[in-house]
């Protein structure tokens, strides 16, 4: 399973399903990413969140995020999908039940 999540990362090949996986309700949808990072556990702090944006760490899919402000929106997910990459290796799947 983690060679196929390592391929599907790395490589563009294989299946996300094996990635770190979040699972979010529909009802955060509209709030501060930042705030549904960290309380999903994927920060440790706010204060790392903001740094990692600040230091232009934190991607949604192939765009980074500068905005430390920035909402949690429906549009950013692909078939109730959105992959996150925090520093240069470490990713997340999250997905709305």
């Amino acid at each position: 399973k983690a060679q196929q999540a390592a391929e599907a990362l790395f490589g563009g090949a294989g299946s996300l399903d094996n990635a770190p996986t979040v699972t979010i309700a529909a009802s955060v949808l509209g709030t501060k990413l930042l705030d549904v990072l960290t309380a999903n556990g994927i920060f440790a702090s706010k204060g790392e969140g903001r740094r990692l944006i600040t230091q232009g760490g934190l991607y949604l899919g192939n765009d980074k995020v500068t905005d430390q402000e920035m909402l949690l929106t429906a549009d950013l997910f692909e078939n109730n999908s959105l992959l996150l990459r925090k520093g240069k290796k470490t990713y997340h799947r999250i997905v709305i039940e």
